[in-house]
């Protein structure tokens, strides 16, 4: 959007290419979602892996684990913080899109609990009894509320993708065909 434009003439078949620029709230917005889209698209689904299924490496996991979840953190507050407040593009013409900012609120305090609920749960599971109902209940709620933050982030970005109102058609069915 605003980036180029393509004019394609079927009757003297010719394609013209003309160059513009981003404006900066523009480029904000692209950074803005581009992050997010990385923290919560690629790295979460590393975070389903390293947490679900690497169980016979053991310590290589919870390193994976912990160190992507912190990645997350810093890209939710570098995308919120930096690039969260420039102005929309151009008006939204969906509901969800204008809600975009307050379903987006919650993500950094939902994110950083999800992680100190991780923290708790691998310490009773070292410090405490492993098979105690105290550490299996921490470390499901734990597996509960990532699961839930994460479908709730992918929510988050549908509503960004219609606040953008990309020239990209079915690009919001793209997101929700590749997650």
């Amino acid at each position: 959007y605003a980036a180029f434009s393509i004019v394609v003439d079927t009757s003297g078949q010719t394609v013209e290419l003309s160059s513009g620029s981003l404006d900066i709230d523009t480029e904000n917005a692209t950074i803005h979602g581009l992050l997010l889209y990385f923290a919560w698209g690629v790295f979460s689904l590393i975070l389903v892996v390293s947490g679900r299924y690497f169980k016979y490496f053991y310590a290589f996991r919870i390193y994976v684990h912990s160190f992507v979840a912190i990645v997350v953190l810093i890209f939710n507050i570098i995308a919120i913080s930096e690039y969260g407040n420039s102005s929309r593009p151009r008006p939204s013409v969906n509901k969800l899109g204008d809600k975009h900012e307050s379903l987006g609120g919650a993500v950094i305090i939902w994110t950083v609990a999800t992680i100190v609920l991780g923290i708790v749960a691998k310490i009773l599971q070292k410090f405490i009894v492993h098979k105690s109902q105290l550490a299996k209940y921490s470390r499901w709620t734990h597996i509960i509320i990532a699961y839930l933050l994460l479908i709730y982030t992918h929510i988050v970005i549908l509503s960004g993708l219609f606040f953008f109102d990309s020239p990209v058609t079915y690009l919001n069915y793209i997101h929700l065909a590749c997650m």
